[in-house]
């Protein structure tokens, strides 16, 4: 049985005489939070989750107001304030970490821009005001020759066929995993550089994009693969997807025009 304040036994139906306001002594107030939640279920046939969840909080401020109001439980009630205080900073500041995380996720992700038509045609007719590179010798690895074409290719899926049909059904459309296995080094890339006389690509970019493919594909999602030389110095907004030394020479993938790669038998 519990007790009043005075020490007198409860009689049976004590909580029901506190509720209708009979009794002389207020219940203490965690019994008060607790005949306030009790009340808040009885006047619901099936009190919701969230009813719920607002009848709880609601009971334990009424028991923290009604602590407060004691003069013996002034510090326990300060204590049960600062740590109800501290879990709702807490569980703040885990609220607003996870959004964040979960933000640079999102913006870590690599998504293909998808160019529309006139983007496209305005990117393939930009490309082909570029200058020309002349093609140098080439860059010797084993049994091939890399060079630059002689002329500006439109981005197309069908680009390896082209290149057959000019230059002869040996060559073929360098590949940019072939270029990754052999420029293993900086030496390796600055000779690559000048053998092949890929110029420095500024903030223009439509121009000094050379046409390849990866792992055999020429284009990702209808957008061509390139590469251009950035000796480090990535420009803005520039997507790299992949990149040889120290972003010496990127991969990128866009609809340009542009002189393509080729992969020549030695003695051609």
């Amino acid at each position: 049985m519990l007790r009043t304040r005075r020490g007198a036994r409860a009689p049976v139906g004590y909580f029901t005489r506190l509720s209708r306001g009979v009794t002389r002594h207020p219940p203490p107030p965690l019994q008060a939070a607790f005949l306030f939640y009790r009340s808040g279920e009885a006047s619901r046939a099936s009190p919701s989750k969230d009813d719920r969840l607002v009848t709880v909080i609601t009971a334990a401020v009424s028991a923290v107001a009604g602590l407060i109001n004691g003069k013996r439980n002034v510090q326990s009630a300060l204590k049960f304030l600062l740590a109800g205080m501290a879990l709702v900073i807490v569980v703040g500041l885990g609220a607003i970490s996870y959004s964040l995380f979960e933000g640079r996720q999102e913006s870590k992700k690599a998504a293909i821009v998808q160019p529309q038509a006139g983007q496209q045609e305005s990117a393939a007719a930009a490309s082909s005001q570029c200058p020309v590179s002349d093609p140098a010798n080439g860059y010797v690895s084993g049994k091939y020759v890399f060079r630059l074409s002689n002329e500006v290719f439109p981005p197309s899926p069908s680009l390896a066929k082209e290149i057959q049909n000019r230059y002869g059904n040996n060559a073929a459309l360098a590949d940019w995993g072939d270029l990754k296995a052999m420029l293993v080094n900086e030496d390796d890339v600055r000779k690559f550089i000048q053998d092949t006389g890929i110029q420095l690509q500024s903030t223009n970019y439509n121009c000094d994009n050379i046409l390849v493919s990866r792992s055999g594909s020429e284009t990702v999602q209808g957008l061509h693969y390139h590469l251009a030389r950035h000796d480090g110095k990535v420009p803005p907004d520039w997507s790299v997807l992949d990149s040889i030394g120290s972003n010496d020479i990127n991969l990128g993938r866009w609809n340009h025009s542009g002189q393509a790669l080729l992969r020549l038998p030695q003695a051609q």
